[in-house]
């Protein structure tokens, strides 16, 4: 749930929130910095409030592992050696010697991160195959130590490396340590999972409008943040439709990614309802809603239809992929995203009680 409110109409906005059509760069050291400046800007926000990583730590995973790939491949971009497609830390390491050949600080920063093959336990809450939770309960991640490793690699020079944590931040001391071990079962549901995307994304929406981060340093992660956010609230309220009628059809892959699949089955599921049984003034509400829903899913969908093109340059064969910023319009975008969120939210609560669609059972919604 996004809980803040900005105007993006004002001339300020539009203007901090323009794109050259020359900013994008399909390399991977563009987007390692990109990447490495998003965390470094949250882990910085951070500093200014209590409790400041918890309520988001699924996110500041993804971006601490995702970081950390793009480093190494950017490494080897730069050595003019092979780029694998595996996500797998184990192999792109291949290229450098094997793991034993790496700097120990970078062996143990990936000893402390890589949990997966791919990352997927920070971007989902169930293993697609096995339908259990990625971390069990009453599991405490300390990452502190990841940061203070990665200090140690950035100071010895054998790689190409920005800095991810302000040089205030002593990530072993006292508060800091304890700020920075991440209480995995407080996100078990995807829901939780969605807010924790959607949280680190208004950070840096807030940072932007208030002139404290270049957009053009950090849209590629935001963008990464928002339609990720959007996947998991559309297979949260599948899931939850799954729940309330057995059998319900057509099923959904939970390994699609593909925004405008899902909500399209989303879609079938409200038009089997009766929606006349919506209290008269929320029919044209909910009729709106859906209009600019519909409109903000294609566009996202449009920039990035297979949940790749915010995250990588090349595609799975290593082709370099395109992106272009002209048919970005930031402004519009946030704003419909910021309008729908709530829709896509609490759509199926609202329908709950207003009998159109039954309470759903007690157990709850894992993915």
């Amino acid at each position: 749930m996004l809980f803040k409110r900005f105007d993006f109409s004002t001339p300020e906005a539009h203007e901090r929130l323009s794109l050259s059509k020359h900013t994008h760069t399909p390399t991977w050291q563009f987007f390692y910095n990109s990447y490495s400046h998003a965390l470094y800007t949250i882990m910085e926000d951070g500093m200014r409030i209590s409790y400041p990583y918890n309520c988001n730590a699924r996110a500041i995973l993804f971006l601490m592992r995702h970081t950390l790939e793009l480093c190494m491949k950017q490494q080897l971009q730069q050595q003019g050696l092979p780029i694998p497609i595996s996500h797998a830390f184990a192999d792109i390491a291949v290229g450098f010697g094997g793991m034993d050949r790496l700097p120990e600080s970078l062996q143990g920063m990936i000893a402390l991160i890589d949990r997966d093959a791919d990352g997927s336990c920070y971007r989902y809450a169930q293993d697609p195959h096995s339908r259990q939770l990625y971390f069990p309960d009453n599991f405490a991640f300390a990452v502190g130590p990841f940061f203070d490793l990665h200090r140690l690699l950035e100071a010895s020079g054998t790689f190409t490396t920005r800095p991810l944590l302000p040089a205030a931040i002593k990530p072993t001391g006292k508060f800091t340590s304890w700020a920075l071990t991440f209480h995995m079962h407080e996100a078990y549901t995807i829901r939780q999972v969605k807010s924790h995307y959607s949280g680190l994304a208004e950070i840096l929406i807030e940072g932007v409008l208030e002139n404290r981060v270049n957009i053009e340093e950090v849209y590629l992660p935001l963008l990464f943040l928002i339609r990720h956010s959007l996947e998991l609230v559309i297979k949260g309220n599948l899931q939850e439709a799954q729940n309330l009628f057995q059998g319900f059809a057509p099923a959904f892959n939970i390994r699609e990614h593909s925004l405008v699949s899902l909500y399209n089955i989303y879609e079938r599921f409200l038009n089997a309802q009766d929606l006349t049984l919506l209290p008269a003034e929320l029919q044209p509400q909910l009729a709106m809603f859906r209009e600019k829903y519909l409109s903000f899913n294609q566009l996202i969908h449009d920039l990035d239809f297979n949940s790749r093109i915010f995250r990588y340059p090349s595609d799975k064969r290593g082709n370099s992929i395109a992106l272009n910023l002209d048919r970005i319009n930031l402004p519009r975008m946030l704003e419909l995203y910021y309008f729908t969120d709530a829709y896509l939210s609490f759509n199926n609560t609202v329908l709950q009680e207003a009998g159109v669609i039954p309470t759903p059972a007690t157990n709850p919604i894992y993915i």
